[in-house]
């Protein structure tokens, strides 16, 4: 894992349904925990635009993936918010 200024870099990619987006900017975070607080966030924020729509695919999710290309954690849309009925 590269660092910069003590920093590592993840990248985070979106499949939602139609494939992958890879995300091509590289962005820093204190840690795993930091990473994943941003992937949940990602998800969220997807999900926000698609409930807007009127359409929420669950079976989407975000890979959070380290500047090597190690998988470090996959986050599924239903894991990313709490549902109660």
């Amino acid at each position: 894992m590269n660092y910069f200024f003590g920093m590592p870099r993840y990248h985070f990619h979106v499949c939602n349904g139609d494939g992958f987006t890879e995300n091509k900017v590289v962005q820093d975070f204190a840690g795993p925990e930091a990473a994943r607080a941003e992937a949940i966030r990602i998800a969220r924020s997807i999900m926000s635009d698609e409930l807007q729509s009127g359409q929420m695919n669950l079976a989407s999710f975000v890979e959070i993936e380290e500047e090597g290309g190690n998988l470090l954690a996959t986050i599924t849309f239903p894991e990313a918010v709490e549902i109660t009925i």
